[in-house]
């Protein structure tokens, strides 16, 4: 009898272990398919083929109804029912619109405010237009789309939001969770101020570098495409990177948390206190050696420390939290491969930036005034002793050493802030959508995503991260407001 227990026992185990094999075939066999269906859409547009960005495909599969073990294919659908009861915001009867589709989301090309109710937009908003200017006459066309798409261009995805809901399609590959974490900010855009973001199409690229060179399109219109930095060389347009909603792969929290973690930290340390020398901690290795020169700066101004992200994902980032990198009482900045996000992380300590002056900036850096927000440091030979007469000298001069410290922290807290940071990307992508001289249409090969998407699909490390930097309730005041003209105040590139 019990011989007889065991063997039903081994034959149902083995019926199960064949079971889970048959199944885990077949699920790889449909997603391969569903890959080969995608780059059957595109190769009847002559569009490159599905990226190797396996996080963003594991959250746009998750909503396509042939994916096994996907979430709820109705999430999203769902997800736009519930949000019609999302509350509207008591400032929206104060503003005027151009066109609207639906009683939910009303899209507009034109939008204008009674500035009594809204606020001066920081300066560096004013770039908008300078960044746009390639195509101000011209316009943008799905031909100049398309050809950033198939070029060289480093394109990784396209994003079309039409009537409030969002729709990406991969193009090429990004680095770690970066594609996840910018859509998700764009998502976010979408709840803090509802019914407000125009429909428009937009290609996305999420190197380090910008690609679109000035050089090569002196008599025609560029490709269009948003990167996470620019040169003056550049025709790249500008947007926030991903780590304001978090850099789960260095454990660096959303910007409004990580912020909140260093401005306490600085508050318990007082600039006095704090080491005499000038601190730079990140990537030696990364960039065209200007990181490595710092090396030979002498220990006696500056303690500089290479980090090594491997051995602190191994250690649980116990020697790279940004909050306890306020000790000094100078930070220094210096490029990597291209800007860094480590800039409004250094701002935020209150210690004067000594800032290696750069080649590339992002969104934020021009409205930065040498002088004020941080101490200009030439990126030439000489960079150590420039760096060792700055630090003596806020040595010697404490008080004017401490404001400069001031005003930068400043600066990030105020003006970068998260809802500005939301009003600097709803007044770029107004001004973008007004170029465009084609109505965005929704093809068979995008997919539509939501907040729910991305959360029925996120890893344990990654969860926290959307959660924190969720947005639950619409803005309660409008959006800044800014003039069209560049004012005239000498900004960053131009010290």
């Amino acid at each position: 009898m019990a011989q007889t227990i065991r063997s039903q026992s081994k034959f149902v185990c083995c019926a199960a272990l064949v079971c889970v094999v048959i199944t885990a075939f077949i699920m790889t066999k449909q997603q391969h398919a569903l890959r080969i269906r995608h780059i059957a859409w595109y190769s009847t547009s002559e569009y490159p083929t599905w990226p190797h960005s396996e996080s963003l495909w594991r959250v746009l599969a998750a909503q396509h109804p042939r994916t096994p073990n996907r979430c709820w294919f109705a999430t999203c659908q769902d997800y736009l029912h519930r949000s019609s009861r999302f509350r509207k915001p008591p400032w929206l009867r104060f503003a005027s619109y151009s066109s609207a589709t639906d009683e939910l989301f009303t899209v507009r090309t034109s939008m204008t405010f009674n500035e009594s109710f809204s606020p001066r937009c920081p300066e560096y908003f004013h770039f908008i237009h300078q960044h746009l200017d390639p195509w101000k006459k011209t316009k943008i066309s799905r031909s100049l789309l398309d050809a950033v798409r198939i070029g060289s261009y480093g394109a990784s995805f396209t994003l079309i939001i039409k009537s409030g809901r969002l729709f990406v399609d991969p193009i090429g590959n990004c680095y770690q969770t970066r594609a996840l974490f910018s859509i998700w900010g764009v998502l976010q855009l979408l709840r803090f101020y509802p019914g407000m973001v125009p429909d428009l199409e937009l290609v996305f690229g999420c190197g380090d570098r910008p690609e679109i060179s000035k050089n090569a399109y002196q008599d025609s219109p560029p490709p269009p495409i948003f990167r996470y930095c620019t040169t003056s060389e550049h025709f790249d347009i500008p947007f926030p990177d991903w780590s304001f909603w978090g850099w789960p792969e260095v454990n660096i929290q959303p910007w409004h948390s990580e912020q909140q973690r260093i401005q306490k930290a600085s508050r318990e340390t007082p600039w006095k206190r704090r080491i005499p020398k000038a601190f730079w901690k990140g990537n030696l290795f990364m960039g065209n050696g200007t990181r490595m020169k710092l090396k030979e700066c002498s220990e006696d101004v500056a303690e500089i420390s290479g980090q090594d992200w491997n051995k602190e994902v191994r250690s649980g980032f116990r020697h790279s939290k940004l909050s306890e990198q306020c000790k000094h009482r100078y930070k220094i900045y210096v490029e990597g491969i291209g800007w860094s996000v480590s800039l409004k992380y250094i701002l935020a300590c209150a210690s004067p930036v000594l800032l290696v002056q750069p080649q590339y900036y992002e969104f934020l850096a021009r409205g930065l005034l040498a002088g004020k927000h941080f101490w200009d440091i030439p990126a030439t030979d000489d960079m150590c002793r420039k760096i060792s007469s700055a630090v003596e000298w806020g040595n010697q001069h404490p008080n004017e050493a401490m404001e400069i410290g001031r005003q930068g922290a400043r600066f990030v807290e105020e003006e970068v802030s998260m809802p500005h940071v939301y009003d600097y990307m709803l007044h770029l992508l107004w001004k973008y959508a007004e170029l465009l001289d084609f109505e965005p249409v929704i093809g068979d090969h995008l997919l539509e995503l939501c907040p729910e998407a991305f959360l029925c699909t996120a890893p344990s490390k990654e969860e926290p991260f959307f959660r924190a930097s969720m947005v639950h309730e619409p803005s309660t005041t409008l959006p800044c407001s800014f003039m069209d003209a560049v004012s005239d105040q000498t900004q960053w590139h131009s010290q």
